[in-house]
């Protein structure tokens, strides 16, 4: 078989599919998302649709995530380690917050847990004036 035929007749082995990697930067995007598609204080029932209209946004700013999950334990993942911080914090007697150094994601991240504890005594409200 001449040369020429071999290099196009041989079909290169495909790559293995990469593993999304989340940084600082998609981070951010992920927060502002959820935060755009109110997923932190999903209606009831509703935290799944939430987290597919982020995965899509997610997708259409060129972030290639491509689970739902993925996106939703990212979220607890970021939540949880800012209410370490958080706790640390306010632990540490006379001691001001310091959020120099912080990640890019920490500021949108205290915003959102601010929404969500609105949201919670929100929802404590009603169940106390409906009892």
């Amino acid at each position: 078989m001449p040369l020429e035929q071999q290099a196009t007749s041989q079909r290169p082995a495909s790559a293995p599919p990469t593993k999304f990697k989340w940084t600082d930067d998609t981070s951010v995007m992920l927060l502002e998302e959820v935060g755009n598609n109110e997923a932190h204080i999903p209606p009831y029932g509703k935290q799944e649709k939430c987290f597919v209209q982020v995965l899509e946004c997610l997708n259409k700013r060129g972030v290639q995530v491509t689970s739902v999950w993925t996106c939703q334990r990212q979220f607890e993942k970021l939540l949880k380690s800012f209410l370490k911080k958080d706790e640390a914090d306010a632990s540490a007697s006379g001691k001001e917050p310091d959020d120099e150094g912080e990640p890019d994601w920490f500021t949108l991240m205290q915003d959102l847990h601010e929404e969500i504890q609105d949201f919670n005594a929100f929802v404590y409200t009603k169940k106390i004036e409906g009892s």
